[in-house]
Order: structure tokens, then sequence, then C-alpha cells
């Protein structure tokens, strides 16, 4: 479905199973607010997984093309794969992010960057007042004074691509409204390889979706892979199927795990979305397809992970060591089967006497040599930490599946 030109618009995505739209923009508009994007209300959007499988579609901007070849004509010219980047430091999911989106400071060829703006009340810096003109002033600051809220030159500058047919790069920002979650200011960017700023910016309009979104991009691999698996799985009438995640340089970084019946549900009107997605806990719309990504990690003695890029879960062996965890969420497990003789977790509260400090430290027991596994988890929210002090606690806040014995 197309944006087209609209002016305080209304669209509304397909929430039936398995539905993967594409919302399309190719030329500037005004206002346009997108229903069922989420598989849930916006209002309870709590997790990066609650997103419906749908993708944005920019390709009448992102165009770019490369060619290793020396011929002087464009008969070996191919596109460049389209990405997704949640800026780190300006992220909605710090961390958090699904499999195969990129969480950095580089903006690629055909890249859509994901920015959650922070006003300067002070210097008069809204996101109101945020403009294509102050973006790329701020994105290219040559000092303070260049900066608009919290952009500046350090945040995104252009990558570098190599045998880039033509000297411009294209990339979409998508700077979100830290007043009011999941609306987003949209521009159209360009730059030359490995250039220092970039060279242009246009305001293309606003999209609301009511919650932050963790998103897929048409014309990426991931989604391409998703459309053909979901396809198949229907044409054979098959329920369960996989498709692999890849991230921008072409790596398959994990297999996504996905159901035919997982549709959006109804997910009502988009608002302004006081739930949303919040900071590196987790929180967020999350995924598309590359939110589904599923893996296990075999623990067998002392070590650390980090749960961040899909639902994962950890299957400890039995043994007498420690493991640490970074960024632990719902959709996550600790599977502690493997473990002779445990039926509970131990929470260990007199190493927790600082509440709110992002760690939680749990324990499980063989029952007959009284070997302890202990995992200490780290990067939780505020929140998650201060609800968690045992075992019925940390399944209320992560999840029934949270813990396996």
């Amino acid at each position: 479905m197309n944006v087209g030109d609209g002016s305080n618009d209304i669209v509304s995505v397909h929430s039936g199973n398995a539905s993967a739209n594409t919302l399309v923009v190719d030329e500037a508009f005004g206002k346009v607010t997108v229903v069922n994007w989420h598989k849930v209300s916006p209002d309870d959007v709590d997790n990066r997984d609650e997103m419906g499988e749908h993708a944005l579609d920019f390709s009448a901007y992102l165009d770019d093309q490369i060619d290793d070849s020396d011929n002087d004509n464009a008969d070996t010219a191919v596109e460049v794969a389209a990405s997704a980047n949640m800026v780190a430091g300006a992220s909605a999911l710090g961390t958090a992010v699904s499999a195969g989106l990129d969480n950095d400071n580089t903006a690629r060829a055909n890249s859509v960057n994901s920015i959650r703006f922070e006003q300067n009340l002070a210097d008069g810096e809204t996101f109101e007042g945020l403009n294509d003109s102050n973006l790329l002033t701020a994105l290219n600051a040559a000092d303070a004074d260049d900066e608009y809220g919290n952009l500046n030159d350090a945040l995104l500058n252009p990558g570098t691509t190599a045998d880039l047919v033509g000297d411009t790069q294209n990339h979409i920002v998508m700077v979100e409204n830290d007043l009011n979650e999941g609306e987003y200011k949209v521009f159209h960017l360009t730059s030359e390889s490995d250039a220092d700023d970039f060279s242009t910016a246009d305001e293309l309009g606003t999209l609301d979706f009511g919650a932050s979104i963790n998103f897929n991009v048409a014309g990426s691999t991931t989604f391409e892979n998703y459309v053909e698996a979901v396809s198949q799985a229907k044409d054979d009438g098959a329920t369960d199927f996989t498709y692999d995640v890849v991230d921008s340089g072409g790596n398959v970084v994990a297999t996504a795990d996905a159901d035919v019946n997982d549709g959006t549900g109804d997910a009502g009107g988009a608002g302004g979305g006081g739930a949303g997605a919040g900071g590196a806990g987790g929180s967020g719309a999350g995924g598309g397809g590359a939110g589904g990504a599923s893996e296990t990690v075999e623990v067998t003695g002392a070590g650390d992970d980090d749960a961040a890029n899909a639902d994962v879960t950890f299957d400890f062996d039995d043994g007498a060591y420690e493991f640490d965890i970074a960024n632990f969420d719902t959709g996550d497990t600790l599977d502690f089967g493997d473990v002779a003789g445990v039926d509970q977790a131990i929470f260990n509260v007199l190493a927790d006497a600082n509440l709110g400090d992002g760690e939680k430290q749990l324990s499980a027991a063989n029952g007959d040599t009284g070997d302890t596994v202990e995992v200490t988890l780290t990067g939780l929210t505020a929140a998650q930490d201060n609800a968690v002090f045992n075992q019925s606690s940390f399944e209320n806040t992560f999840g029934a599946d949270s813990l396996v014995f």
C-alpha cells in the first residue's frame, strides 16, 4: 500500500495471519497514521517481538547499485540490498535490536536509519522544530553550535560502498519523537561514498505507528527470504517454517522460526504511544521477521554471552561454574533441565542489595553433588530489576517459559 501524498491520512495494514504488507513511500507526504503495524494495541507494546511481518518500502529513493566489472555499460550492475540500522546511542531499543539489523553509527548505501530524538528545551531544539536543514547541519556539525538536540556529527556518518555505480549514496533517516513514541519524521539524505559529511537532506513527511518500531525493509535479503518462505509454506499446507536472517554484510546471522498462524491481530488505532518502546531493556516493537529469530546456546562451563539480538535459550550443563548473560529479556529462556535434581532457581537476595542496578543473580544446584550453576543477568531495566526477587516474580516479568527445569 502506498502512502501517496497523504496529509493527516490513516493507513491500515492487514491484520490477518502471516500478512506481510509493504508500506510504500515514493513521494513527499504530510502526516500519515499507520494502524495494525503491531500485533497488539500500541498502548500495550512492551516487547521487541510484538510487531507484524510488515516492511517499509523506500525503493523509490534507495536505488544504489554496485558493479565490480570493468564494463562501461550497466548490464552487470546489481542493486545494493536494503538494510535497517537502529542507530547506536539513539536507538529506541538500546542494544536489544533484532538479529540482522545494524546497531552502529554508519549510514550505508540503501539504508534506513532510525534515531530516537532527545530535545534540548534550553536551546529551543524540539521535535516540532526539526527539519531537513537543521538535521543536515547537525549530522555534519562542525561544533556544538551546529548540533540539534542529541543530533551531532558523531551520531551518523556516511559509509563506504565498494564498486558503487556513480558517485551518490542514498539513505533514509527516521527521527522518532521522544515525547510521542512511534511518531517519526522521515528524511531522504544523500552522500558520497567514504565522505565525512552528508550532501543533501529532504524531509518527506511524518509517519505515526503509535509505538516504536523495529522494522523490516523491502529490498532487504531477510524480508525477501521471509516472503518466499511463508509463500512456500502456505502452498505446501505447512504451518511452521524457517528462513535465514541476513545482515547488511550478506552474512546469515540466525535462522528464524515462524508460524503462518502468527498474525498481527487487531491493534486498534495508532495514538500517542505512551507505553511503546523504551530503552535498552528490550522494549519496543520488535523485529519484523528478524525479531522472531531464535537460537540455542549450549552452556558447558564458565563464560558469558549477550541475548540482545534474538530470542535465546541458554541450555545449561550440569557442573559448578558461573555464567554471565547481558540483555536477557522476554522471549529468552534459562534451561536448567540438564542439572540433576533441580526443580527451582535460588535468587541471591544478599548479593543484590543494590536494586535498580540492572543486575540479578540466581543459581541452580545439583541435588546429589551440590554443584551449583550460578547465573548473573546484566543490562536489565530498573523496572525489571526491581520486579524480580524470586522464581515466581521472575516468570511474571519474563514469561512463564523463561525458566525450565
